[in-house]
């Protein structure tokens, strides 16, 4: 999916509370992609659409995250990260299980999501924004369920729009991760 990477960074940066140095991601690439498979029975009843329409976005998606953490060790429990564009949200991605970032060091961490994409208008405003590298479009906002050591709580922020959360300097590497995610074909 094409925000695959907006997710991981949001939850990495949510990781950290308090007056120590928050986990910085310092790269990113995709793991592997989950597609729907295509149902007969709803595409016969869409006149044909809805198959191409499932199989337009992954069900679930692995990414990989080389993390700079300078502080102790972060368990994110839970989250969410709400996508909304054109007016209305486009997608909902969940973390598909417990992910554990290591203390004090460079690291690469895994991070699977459930990807839940809206059948509606702003699903399609949401492909049109990327298509067109609009970061300003997309906007998030996100939760989660964090440990560190002994301290359990939940964080969250947002809304802020994709040109707030990402410096420019790796919006170009944000869309060409998107794009071999979802199959948009640029490379």
């Amino acid at each position: 999916m094409r925000i695959v990477t907006i997710v991981a960074a949001a939850l990495l940066l949510a990781a950290c509370g308090g007056g120590r140095r928050l986990p910085a991601v310092v790269g990113i690439e995709a793991v592997e992609a989950a597609w729907p498979m295509p149902s007969g029975h709803a595409a016969a009843e869409a006149g044909g659409d809805a198959e191409v329409s499932s199989a337009a976005w992954p069900s679930a998606v692995t990414v990989r995250l080389t993390v700079d953490n300078p502080s102790g060790g972060v368990v994110l429990r839970e989250g969410r990260l709400r996508v909304t564009c054109g007016g209305g949200r486009a997608a909902v991605l969940v973390l598909g299980e417990r992910v554990r970032i290591p203390d004090r060091g460079v690291w690469r961490v895994e991070v699977p999501l459930r990807v839940r994409v809206a059948r509606n208008a702003s699903a399609l405003s949401l492909r049109s924004a990327i298509e067109r590298r609009d970061a300003a479009a997309v906007t998030l906002d996100w939760e989660l369920a964090v440990r560190r050591g002994a301290w359990r709580g939940r964080v969250s922020d947002g809304p802020a729009t994709l040109d707030r959360i990402f410096p420019p300097e790796n919006m170009d590497r944000l869309w060409h991760v998107l794009d071999r995610v979802s199959g948009g074909g640029r490379d």
